[in-house]
């Protein structure tokens, strides 16, 4: 008998103004095992993110945070995947047009 101890939360997608950019984050707080997380656009391909850390509390409980530029795409999605229990949780933000960077 063999058992496997997973953690999952729902990740948190939300604006980030910048000095000359506009930046979205998503944030998977508490997943175990470590999780990846990716933004993808309105057609599902994946975004380059800019930044990305990654914290673990003493109970062994990852946090990641991701940055990406806002594109001139009508929505986003934040996807964390954790490979092991093959857990999937993702967000999904419409984007307003008045919003979009080219």
């Amino acid at each position: 008998l063999e058992l496997f101890v997973v953690a999952v939360s729902e990740p948190k997608l939300t604006f980030v103004p910048g000095a000359d950019e506009m930046m979205l984050q998503c944030e998977a707080e508490c997943w175990f095992p470590e999780p990846q997380v990716v933004f993808l656009d309105d057609q599902g391909s994946e975004i380059e993110a800019k930044r990305s850390q990654r914290d673990e509390d003493p109970t062994g409980c990852f946090t990641i945070t991701r940055n990406v530029t806002l594109l001139a795409t009508s929505s986003v999605t934040c996807k964390v995947h954790e490979t092991h229990s093959n857990q999937t949780r993702m967000t999904h933000l419409h984007i307003p047009g008045s919003c979009k960077s080219s």
